[in-house]
C-alpha cells in the first residue's frame, strides 16, 4: 500500500512545503522565481539550514527544478549532487566543481551544484576554496546548500547565500499538509489527533510521515501476516 508513498507525498511545490514563517517562504520564492534578482549582486547561492528532519534535503534537490521550470518552462535539468557526509574528498570535490562551473550551459539557464549537509568540509582551506568555486561564473551558476550547522559555514559562503532555516514550523502551518497526505489514501483525520501527533513529532518531518503512514494503515485495517 505505501510503496509510492515517498513519491506521492513528496512535496513538488514550494506550496507543498511547510516553512516557519511566510517571510522565509517568500524570499525563497523570489530566489527561484527571480523577483530577488538571483543570482546578482554577488549571491549566488542558497543556504538552507536547521536542525535534522526539517526537509533540507528534499528541497534542495528540487529547487533546481522549480527554477528551471517556472523561469523557462524547460526539462528537469541537468543538477552536480554531493553528498558531503559520505566521505567525499572535500578539495577534490572542489576543484570538480571549479572546473564545471567555468564550462558554459547550453541547454539550461544555469549550472546547479548541491552540497548537502556542506558543514562536512569542514577543512577552513576547503571552504575557502568553496567560496572562490561561487565566484568563478556567480551568473552562470547556482549553489544550494545544506548544513545542521550554520556556524560550520564559512563567513564568505554565507555572504554569497540567500540563509533561509528550515525548522520546526508551527502545527497549523502542517495542518492543510497533513491533510492533503490522508486524502491520497482516502482517509479523513481529526484536526485534534493530527496536532497531538504534530506535537510529538515537534517538527522531524521524517517521524511525522511515519506516524501519518502508521495512522492511515490503521484506519484502513491494512495487516500483513507475519510467516513464520
Amino acid at each position: 500500500m505505501f510503496d509510492d508513498f515517498d513519491n506521492k507525498c513528496a512535496p513538488r511545490t514550494l506550496d507543498d512545503m511547510v516553512f516557519r514563517s511566510e517571510t522565509d517562504k517568500k524570499t525563497l520564492r523570489g530566489c527561484i522565481t527571480g523577483a530577488a534578482g538571483f543570482p546578482a549582486g554577488g549571491k549566488n547561492g542558497i543556504l538552507l539550514y536547521g536542525p535534522v528532519g526539517t526537509g533540507k534535503s528534499v528541497l534542495a534537490r528540487r529547487i533546481p527544478r522549480m527554477i528551471e521550470r517556472t523561469r523557462k518552462g524547460s526539462d528537469d535539468p541537468i543538477v552536480n549532487y554531493y553528498n558531503v557526509s559520505s566521505g567525499e574528498n572535500g578539495a577534490r570535490l572542489i576543484e570538480s566543481i571549479k572546473r564545471q562551473a567555468e564550462l558554459v550551459s547550453a541547454f539550461q539557464l544555469f549550472h546547479y551544484f548541491v552540497l548537502d549537509e556542506a558543514d562536512n568540509l569542514k577543512s577552513g582551506e576547503t571552504m575557502k576554496s568553496l567560496k572562490v568555486a561561487m565566484n568563478i561564473n556567480p551568473l552562470g551558476t547556482i549553489f544550494i546548500l545544506t548544513t545542521n550547522n550554520l556556524p560550520d559555514i564559512d563567513a564568505g559562503v554565507q555572504s554569497r547565500s540567500w540563509r533561509i532555516p528550515i525548522v520546526a514550523a508551527p502545527a497549523a502551518h502542517w495542518l492543510p499538509r497533513v491533510h492533503a497526505i490522508f486524502a491520497e489514501y482516502g482517509v479523513e483525520e481529526s484536526d485534534a489527533w493530527i496536532g497531538q501527533m504534530l506535537g510529538h513529532c515537534k517538527g522531524d518531518g521524517r517521524q511525522i510521515t511515519a506516524e501519518i503512514r502508521s495512522r492511515i494503515a490503521e484506519r484502513l485495517g491494512y495487516d500483513i501476516p507475519i510467516v513464520v
